[in-house]
C-alpha cells in the first residue's frame, strides 16, 4: 500500500505506465508515458492523486485505442470532495475544510494535506477510536498549532499532539461547544478554518451543524 511505497525495491520505468509525477495542493500531474496529465484531485493530498492514476490507468487499460488523455482528466477533475473526505463547507457564513482521519495511514496522509500555516484548526477524536495507541506512530508536528481539541478521546488526542510538538490552544470536551466557539471565533490569518476529525466526531459535527448531507 501507499504506506510501504518508499521502501518499496521496484521502480516503474519513467517510459511506461502512469506515475504521479507532482502534487500541489488539490492539483496533480500525472506522467503517462511521457505525456503530462493535469488534473484536478477531489481534496488536497497524495493519496488522492494516487487513487487518481489508478483510475486513469485502468480506464486506460480498458478502453484501449478507444482511451482519450483529456476526457478522463476533465472526467477526474470533476469528482467532487465525499462527506467528510476533504471536503470545504459553508458553515455560518464562512468557509471550513472537513479532515477525516481514520487509520494511521490515513491520519497522517490527511495531516499532511492541510496546508503549511493553516492557523485555525480544531482536532476531534471520538468514541470510534477505541485504541488510540494507532496516534502515536504518526507525526502531526507539521500542525504547529490547535486552536481546541474536543471529542471524547480529547485528553489522548492532546497529550499526542504535545508529544509531536504540537501547542495547543484548549481542551474542551464537549464537542458541541467546541465547535460553536470554534466557529465563533477569529477567522484565521492564513488558510480556512480547519477540523481535523474521526468518523464518530464527524458525525457528531454534521449533526451539530446541521450538515445532513455531503453539502
Amino acid at each position: 500500500g501507499l504506506g510501504h511505497t518508499e521502501t518499496s525495491a521496484e521502480r516503474l520505468d519513467p517510459a511506461e505506465g502512469v506515475v504521479v509525477a507532482s502534487v500541489d495542493g488539490a492539483s496533480a500531474v500525472l506522467a503517462d508515458s511521457g505525456r503530462d496529465v493535469a488534473i484536478g484531485l477531489p481534496a488536497r493530498g497524495t493519496h488522492y492523486a494516487v487513487d487518481a492514476a489508478a483510475a486513469y490507468a485502468t480506464a486506460h487499460a480498458v478502453l484501449g485505442e478507444q482511451f482519450d488523455p483529456e476526457v478522463a482528466a476533465r472526467a477526474l477533475s470533476a469528482i467532487p470532495a465525499v462527506f467528510g473526505r476533504g471536503e470545504r463547507v459553508t458553515v455560518r457564513g464562512q468557509e471550513v475544510d472537513f479532515v477525516l482521519v481514520q487509520n494511521p495511514a490515513s491520519y497522517q496522509l490527511n495531516v499532511d494535506s492541510i496546508a503549511p500555516g493553516t492557523d485555525r484548526i480544531l482536532f476531534a477524536i471520538g468514541s470510534d477510536v477505541r485504541d488510540p495507541s494507532y496516534f502515536w506512530p504518526t507525526d502531526a508536528s507539521s500542525l504547529g498549532r490547535v486552536s481546541i481539541v474536543s471529542g471524547s478521546k480529547a485528553d489522548e488526542a492532546a497529550l499526542m499532539l504535545a508529544y509531536d510538538g504540537v501547542e495547543i490552544d484548549r481542551v474542551e470536551h464537549d464537542l458541541g461547544r467546541a465547535l460553536d466557539d470554534f466557529l465563533a471565533g477569529p477567522a484565521p490569518t492564513s488558510g480556512v478554518k480547519t477540523i481535523v476529525f474521526s468518523a464518530d466526531a464527524m458525525r457528531r459535527t454534521r449533526a451539530h451543524l446541521g450538515l445532513t448531507g455531503a453539502e
